[in-house]
């Protein structure tokens, strides 16, 4: 028999079932007590954006552990939407990826410091800015300005 003419003639018996699964325990290991991420849903204390700049994670921290949030309806619009990216673990801000593995947000000062040593250091291949990037995210390793900021150090 043809194989085009067997097709034809044999029932498939897929249903269109798609296998779901689910994990039993935690893929990481919290201390007890901690919650990965508590996000409160009626927040009502407001406080003034952070003058001088301040640490780009301070908004993100005080959200999430205290439900802290800007004055400006907007900015506490966005700063919702963007902060299911990210975890509090410890009174430390991590950010979620795609895979969801947890990177570690680093302020300005520790970004200089993992620029210099990943890029000029003993395994440092002196790679452009955008491959920089990338590795400094696969060592665990993440800031908000982080594609430009190797980008800017790479070009000197």
């Amino acid at each position: 028999m043809h194989l085009p003419r067997w097709g034809a003639t044999n029932e498939i018996k897929s249903e269109g079932i798609i296998p779901i699964h689910t994990l039993e325990k935690p893929s990481i290991t919290l201390p007890e007590g901690k919650d990965v991420l508590a996000i409160s849903s009626n927040t009502t204390e407001i406080t003034p954006p952070t003058e001088n700049g301040g640490d780009w994670r301070t908004p993100f921290l005080d959200y999430l552990d205290r439900g802290i949030l800007p004055a400006n309806k907007w900015e506490s619009h966005r700063l919702k939407a963007k902060s299911s990216n990210y975890a509090s673990i410890d009174g430390r801000l991590h950010r979620w990826t795609a895979n969801k593995l947890l990177l570690i947000c680093v302020g300005k000062e520790k970004a200089e410091l993992v620029m210099i040593e990943t890029h000029e250091g003993e395994g440092g291949n002196h790679s452009g800015g955008r491959s920089l990037a990338l590795k400094l995210k696969s060592q665990g390793h993440y800031w908000s300005t982080m594609v430009n900021d190797c980008e800017e150090y790479t070009s000197l």
